[in-house]
């Protein structure tokens, strides 16, 4: 190699290194909320979110800027394994999301400590995970609840909220964001449907803030009536989960 290629390669070099540090770095690191290995993720599954699972995003336009002062909780119905990856890629937060200890199977364990999941018990007053979660808030960060407390089966039906998340409301006093998930098909697993096309759409439904509201019930069936009224499905009384027999759903 002559002195000019070896000049040439030198400068491609420093070029691609600024490129990564100037612009790529800082970008993955805002995407991500803060973590430079979440944003680069996010900014991957772009393609397929755009092209294989088609999802139409509507009113992401009411999302708070990062930080969240005073924290946010992110409120969605849960249809598949899918939701949280196309939820956090429409937002710049580092979103916490809490899961059913039980659907740690092996394998996604693993992954769902990776990404800063936090694994909740419903068969018992889990205070442990309800004080994880408060500290995040009280840092201004996100949590993100699945409140029916399982993927809901049959499909488009609204189940009862767990109480929790009124109490975490309640005393944290930060804002909701409600969040309406569709147009996933139902499958046998949780997370097979990140396998198979279909045309998601993914509707921030409000931006709610409880404040001077402490009545734990009074909030928790506020979030459910609203999420029925955006959705139009109807209600189905019989709880997901809530105690010591409750099952994992296939």
């Amino acid at each position: 190699m002559d002195m000019r290629s070896t000049l040439i390669l030198i400068g491609g070099i420093l070029l691609l290194a600024l490129l990564v540090g100037v612009v790529l770095m800082p970008y993955f690191r805002r995407r991500g909320g803060g973590r430079l290995v979440m944003g680069f993720c996010k900014t991957l599954v772009g393609l397929p979110i755009r092209l294989y699972w088609r999802v139409n995003y509507v009113g992401f336009e009411k999302l708070p800027e990062p930080p969240t002062k005073g924290g946010l909780i992110v409120v969605s119905n849960h249809t598949s394994g899918l939701d949280p990856v196309l939820i956090e890629y429409r937002c710049n937060y580092d979103i916490r999301w809490m899961m059913w200890a039980a659907m740690m199977i092996p394998g996604v364990k693993q992954f769902v400590r990776w990404t800063g999941t936090i694994p909740i018990n419903f068969a018992a007053a889990d205070r442990t995970a309800l004080r994880s979660c408060t500290q995040i808030l009280k840092a201004d960060g996100v949590i993100g609840i699945f409140p029916e407390g399982g993927i809901v089966r049959p499909e488009k039906h609204i189940r009862p909220f767990m109480r929790g998340v009124g109490m975490l409301v309640a005393t944290s006093k930060a804002r909701v964001l409600l969040v309406h998930v569709s147009g996933i098909p139902e499958r046998k697993s949780a997370f097979s449907s990140i396998l198979h096309p279909c045309r998601a759409r993914v509707e921030v439904v409000d931006l709610i803030d409880f404040e001077g509201e402490r009545d734990m019930t009074k909030i928790t069936e506020t979030l459910r009536s609203r999420l029925q009224d955006a959705s139009g499905w109807p209600l189905e009384d019989t709880p997901l989960v809530g105690d010591s027999s409750s099952k994992s759903p296939e």
